[in-house]
């Protein structure tokens, strides 16, 4: 006889505060909060503060201990469900239904883990229809990326890509950042493994900047993780060197990511966390050949998921160590990891985890000559990569031979009996065919004539008329050509006058300042005077960068020389500056090889070096250094500053022709066009121009060769 509703109540109860028992001893660091959540439980004088506070604290407990948690989620669905099957005001319905469905959907994850997707899904759907019924949005949306993790393990990519995007919207309607990222970092993740790397890429990194922002650690390590495992798995998208070489930055990418990622899930101290990125990280050494170390970080992969109780972990985990210690000639060792894994498998009937199995042990059986053991399981291999194909797919594959094989069969049977027909019609007509031959050759004579004769006449038309069309755009061309040669006469005239009407007085009135400068006691004066020559020097500074572009823009001549000794370029433009790096107590350091040489002309060098060092002083604070240096191995010429540095989004416009230019460290001002005319000059002889910067801590710029 089974046990009666009430019967039935006392020995639940019993085993939840067994339960409760068993969480005391395992959960030591988080007594307090447990002890509160349990003291909710005991003292609720209302079911639903009852439910809510067994639901609170199965989640809270879920990582360490989820067999307990799903036996307080039981209850809170047993509690819950009687209660609604009670007249009840619409606040507590509304509580009811919404932790009744929080329930289901905790449930179903359990068993997403355990049981397999078709069991999770179940109980998401009646969490969805719950949640749906009394519009709670943010168990909808939890509900429908949960769904959609569910088609995505059954291989329904496009179902899974549509529920993880309803999801997503509903995050956005409640506006919850952290949830918003996880359906991007899922989203991401499905596109990486659709082989859509760049796209999987830049979703994960939003997903990654939104939690950052929202200051969710175990997000962020979710996103990196994504982006590790594409990097691991699939390689660097971006890459363009030889397979080698990217194959290797990619790993190493993924290493350094999966170490920031563990180090995220120890300082949020998840088990589970830390389980699953050990095994990754042990995946990449043993690819770069690293067995110690990837032994020791699977062992520590192996040892968690056993504390947790994670079987799909634990025998994907064993799997991996088997092949290790396989490869290390610890073929015993070996032979026992793997029968942990296939123990795995076959409890949880896991194909991936079954194959992986049986490939290694039948390795580990031919090492030990155990050729029948070996045979068995090469058969369980290929009987497990075979169930993981679509059943669906091989039987319309099959269908669709079938019908082809049949429509040919007809197409053929259809040509027999053509061919027998007409062989009687050509016995009947035998007797007139040659008469027919005759006409018909003569009627097709005549009409391959016309044809011949309506075609030369149409190509002759079409002749004309391309030579008429030919004749007009070249007198169009001519006239264009008259006009660009009248505009090029007069741009350089124009900038002749600018040349030479513009500079003539700024530089003496810049001659005429440093006179009165050095000659005037009055300080105030001296202050002014200062500060006007600073202006012209600048005018004049932009001018000569003016000139300089036109010049090489639009062809008014050519430098004479085509190389420079850059230390000679450097020691002029230096003297230039020495007031002003005198004003900043600023120090200008050069790392200049005597005799070295580089192909671009002196006055080009100087107006790059001019604008450079000029806003290396602009951005420096007093006191500080300035570095000039020049690699001779790879002809690179580099400009440092240790000042106020830029912010990335100010270091994507440089070089565009955007004029921005912000205030100095003593608020010097300037026009923001430098580093635009700089990089165009640089290029005209096949050099350019970068930029790094990290704010507060200075801007390295680099010249070099375009090669």
């Amino acid at each position: 006889m089974g046990l009666n509703f009430k019967q039935h109540t006392t020995a639940f109860n019993r085993y939840l505060i067994g339960c409760l028992c068993l969480m005391n001893l395992t959960l030591h660091a988080q007594d307090e909060v447990i002890d509160s959540l349990k003291l909710k439980i005991k003292t609720a004088k209302h079911d639903t503060a009852l439910c809510m506070a067994l639901n609170e604290l199965a989640e809270y407990i879920y990582h360490q201990a989820p067999d307990s948690a799903v036996v307080l989620l039981q209850k809170t669905i047993q509690v819950a469900t009687k209660n609604l099957k009670k007249p009840q005001d619409k606040n507590s319905q509304f509580i009811f239904s919404d932790v009744l469905a929080w329930a289901y959907l905790d449930i179903g994850v359990y068993h997403q883990s355990r049981k397999g997707p078709d069991e999770a899904l179940k109980y998401f759907k009646k969490a969805l229809a719950i949640s749906t019924e009394i519009d709670s949005k943010a168990c909808m949306a939890n509900c429908l990326v949960d769904i959609g993790h569910v088609y995505y393990r059954k291989g329904h990519v496009l179902q899974a890509l549509e529920y993880y995007h309803k999801g997503l919207k509903i995050y956005e309607k409640i506006d919850s950042p952290s949830s918003m990222a996880y359906c991007l970092g899922n989203i991401g993740n499905l596109y990486v493994a659709q082989g859509e790397l760049e796209n999987g890429f830049n979703y994960l990194n939003r997903s990654a900047k939104m939690y950052e922002k929202d200051n969710n650690n175990p997000g962020v390590a979710f996103a990196l993780n994504g982006i590790a495992d594409m990097y691991n798995e699939k390689g660097n998208p971006t890459c363009k060197r030889l397979k080698e070489e990217c194959t290797k930055e990619s790993k190493e990418k993924a290493l350094t990511i999966y170490l920031r990622v563990l180090d995220l899930w120890i300082e949020d101290q998840s088990k589970g966390g830390i389980a699953k990125t050990c095994r990754k990280i042990a995946s990449v050494y043993r690819d770069q050949g690293n067995l110690e170390k990837a032994f020791n970080y699977a062992n520590r992969s192996l040892v968690l998921y056993e504390l947790i109780k994670n079987r799909d972990g634990t025998g994907e985990t064993a799997s991996m160590l088997a092949n290790i210690v396989f490869d290390q000639g610890k073929v015993n060792l070996a032979e026992t990891y793997a029968d942990k894994a296939m123990k795995m498998g076959e409890i949880l009937g896991n194909p991936h985890i079954l194959q992986a199995a049986s490939t290694i042990l039948k390795k580990i059986y031919q090492k030990q000559n155990n050729y029948k053991g070996a045979l068995e399981m090469q058969e369980l291999s290929i009987k497990m990569r075979d169930s993981l194909n679509n059943e669906t797919t091989r039987k319309i594959s099959i269908k669709k031979q079938f019908a082809v094989e049949y429509e040919k069969q007809a197409e053929k049977d259809s040509i027999l009996n053509v061919i027998k027909i007409e062989k009687e019609q050509f016995k009947h007509e035998q007797a007139i065919g040659k008469q027919r031959l005759y006409t018909t050759c003569g009627i097709l004579g005549f009409v391959l004539m016309l044809v011949v004769a309506t075609i030369l006449f149409r190509a002759f038309k079409a002749k004309q008329k391309a030579n008429t069309i030919i004749t007009q755009q070249s007198a169009k061309i001519e006239i264009a050509n008259k006009d660009l040669e009248r505009q090029h006469l007069l741009n350089q005239k124009i900038f002749s006058v600018i040349s030479h009407d513009f500079r003539g007085p700024i530089l003496s009135l810049n001659l005429v300042l440093n006179k009165f400068k050095n000659n005037s006691e009055d300080e105030k004066l001296n202050k002014y005077l200062k500060d006007i020559g600073t202006s012209v020097h600048n005018a004049n500074t932009v001018l000569n960068n003016l000139l300089s572009w036109a010049k090489a823009e639009i062809n008014l001549g050519s430098y004479d020389q085509l190389t420079c000794v850059v230390a000679d370029v450097a020691a002029k433009v230096a003297n230039e500056f020495r007031d002003k790096l005198e004003d900043k107590k600023l120090e200008l350091i050069q790392h200049l090889p005597d005799s070295a040489q580089i192909p671009i002309p002196s006055d080009i060098l100087t107006i790059a070096l001019r604008n450079l060092i000029s806003n290396a002083i602009k951005f420096s604070n007093t006191g500080q250094k300035i570095e000039l240096s020049y690699d001779e191995p790879s002809g690179t010429i580099t400009i440092a500053d240790h000042g106020l540095g830029m912010t990335p989004e100010k270091l994507n416009l440089l070089f565009k022709q955007q004029v921005s230019s912000d205030a100095g460290t003593q608020k010097e001002q300037g026009f923001g066009m430098g580093l635009y005319i700089v990089s165009e000059l640089l290029y005209k002889y096949n050099y350019t121009i970068t930029a790094q910067s990290k704010l507060t801590e200075g801007t390295i710029f680099t010249i070099f060769g375009i090669k």
